[in-house]
């Protein structure tokens, strides 16, 4: 069985912003600015049909998603990874 990474644990290399993300999403909720959301966005809301993202900000955060394994057979594809993170 895999544990998960205690808490400090710096295994995954992160950018000076993606540290003070990580640590505003792991501060405790009260500790938190409270955010309110658009009556009119909600309102205008259709499931499978409006989008929040922009067609040009969807198709960029698809692209950076790509890994480059789409080029192996089906179920062949964590073969390519390395032997730590297979056992997952």
């Amino acid at each position: 069985m895999v544990m998960a990474p205690e808490y400090g644990d710096e295994t995954i290399p992160l950018s000076d912003e993606g540290k003070e993300i990580r640590e505003l999403v792991r501060s405790p909720l009260m500790a938190r600015t409270a955010v309110g959301y658009g009556s009119d966005f909600l309102g205008s809301y259709l499931p499978n049909e409006t989008s929040y993202l922009s067609a040009e900000i969807r198709a960029e955060l698809f692209q950076m998603g790509e890994v480059g394994l789409t080029d192996l057979p089906p179920r062949r594809k964590h073969r390519a990874l390395p032997a730590s993170a297979r056992q997952i």
